[in-house]
């Protein structure tokens, strides 16, 4: 497998997919690993490889994956070899017979904040002292529980694509898209209120950024917004960082029973089904959905046993 070919694709994904250059390093390096497995199976040309060949190289990934990651690992041999065939530099595609595995019913739910815990992350947040960096933070904080916007997205917003008298952003999607979210008044609010007196005095083309004026990068945001979920005293969250916060978002805009379509919209979801896992239920929702049902089939009270 010739180092030659994997550059070449991962410029395609780059240039024609529109990709970051955080998937491309991943493609470069779940497929770099393929190849030395291949090598060290005796096979030197891709066109050799076989479905037994790359079950045999799954199979023993498998056992430090996750059920999503070895998903992630297979779409992306999937996406190699069919890139291959189509450049026709191999007659088959070996993925054809793999299988993705199936989801379990066991499968965990997105991580969120209930209502309890959004009410201690906006006690502690409102707490916080003035000052530079406990305004960006908490600014960048309800900029993603308000949008459910992505980390990569915040880290990469301009000044210029942010228009807060007329409620508006324009962020970067995946694959380079741009799209225009609206800002609720809420939000417009708490961003001229403790982020719009800092940001005016630093001169940076990025939203949000630091007091030399760089951009925030994702490994700082996930720190700054994990800490802040300590600090509030927010326990049993299986998972930390802005994550949790877009889930919340979209888990607050299902109760309050907004269209599926418009939260993937919102979203930045290619497929309602991605959108779906945030339809999940708990005893509080599923008591005020029974709920619903008082009044609808009876007009007059019904007899008591006595």
């Amino acid at each position: 497998m010739d180092s030659r070919v994997i550059d070449t694709f991962c410029r395609y994904m780059r240039l024609e997919r529109g990709c970051s250059a955080s998937s491309i390093a991943k493609y470069r390096s779940e497929l770099k690993r393929l190849q030395v497995f291949l090598q060290n199976s005796g096979l030197t040309h891709i066109e050799e490889t076989s479905h037994i060949d790359l079950r045999s190289y799954l199979y023993e990934r498998a056992g430090e994956l996750s059920r999503s990651t070895y998903a992630t690992v297979l779409a992306t041999l999937k996406s190699f070899f069919k890139f291959m065939v189509n450049e026709e530099l191999i007659a088959r595609n070996p993925t054809a017979k793999l299988s993705f595995p199936r989801k379990s019913g066991h499968d965990k739910l997105p991580s969120f904040l209930d209502q309890n815990a959004q009410q201690c992350l906006y006690q502690y947040l409102i707490g916080l002292k003035r000052n530079f960096t406990n305004d960006r933070n908490r600014s960048i904080i309800f900029m993603f529980l308000y949008t459910g916007m992505r980390t990569s997205e915040l880290c990469s917003l301009l000044r210029e694509s942010v228009a807060t008298n007329a409620q508006t952003i324009v962020i970067t999607r995946k694959g380079g898209k741009q799209q225009a979210l609206p800002l609720s008044r809420e939000l417009v609010k708490l961003l001229e209120t403790y982020w719009k007196p800092w940001y005016g005095r630093i001169k940076s083309e990025a939203y949000f950024c630091t007091k030399q004026g760089t951009p925030m990068t994702p490994r700082t945001v996930w720190h700054l917004v994990s800490r802040a979920l300590q600090q509030a005293g927010i326990e049993g969250v299986s998972k930390q960082g802005a994550h949790v916060l877009r889930h919340t978002f979209a888990t607050n805009l299902v109760r309050q029973r907004a269209n599926l379509i418009e939260i993937q919209n919102l979203l930045g979801h290619t497929d309602v089904r991605m959108t779906q896992i945030y339809t999940h239920v708990t005893p509080e929702s599923l008591r005020s959905t029974v709920n619903l049902l008082e009044g609808t089939m009876w007009q007059e009270d019904l007899p008591y046993a006595e």
